[in-house]
């Protein structure tokens, strides 16, 4: 039987994402890095030629955002700030894990296999998942604390 989620950890999961949006600089129409190196004609398989890679970024430019589920206008950047601070002060493990998986967009399984989590059950994964987003929600609370 699956145990209903707590609203706490939805609460710093969701401000967790809008942090890694806001790392990641998603939003507004703009490429990230990852995608340019791998649809890049030299390294990928994507793009033909370099012209093919200039008339992509004008058509996306011309068409303006495009109103995915993240845009620039829905990114909270004062809460990613206070996010930062607190992850900034994490152990590494946690900051890495934390990093790997809302900043980068890593794969569960190329995160595990990287920090020596066991990947099946799934409950070594959450487990450390929810250790480090307590650890990170406990470091907000507490400069929220200290700063009001």
């Amino acid at each position: 039987m699956k145990q209903k989620p707590n609203t706490e950890d939805l609460a710093i999961d969701r401000r967790l994402e809008n942090w890694g949006h806001c790392q990641r600089g998603k939003g507004g129409g703009s490429m990230l890095t990852r995608e340019t190196r791998r649809v890049s004609p030299y390294g990928g398989q994507g793009y033909k030629c370099m012209t093919d890679v200039v008339c992509t970024l004008m058509r996306e430019a011309a068409s303006g955002p495009k109103g995915g589920p993240v845009t620039q206008s829905k990114l909270d950047f004062d809460d990613a700030a206070t996010i930062n601070a607190a992850w900034l002060i994490l152990p590494t493990r946690q900051k890495l894990l934390l990093r790997d998986f809302y900043a980068l967009g890593r794969p569960v399984n190329v995160i595990c296999r990287e920090m020596s989590i066991k990947h099946w059950p799934a409950s070594h994964w959450q487990r450390e998942l929810s250790a480090a987003q307590a650890a990170i929600q406990s470091l907000v609370e507490k400069n929220t604390e200290r700063h009001e």
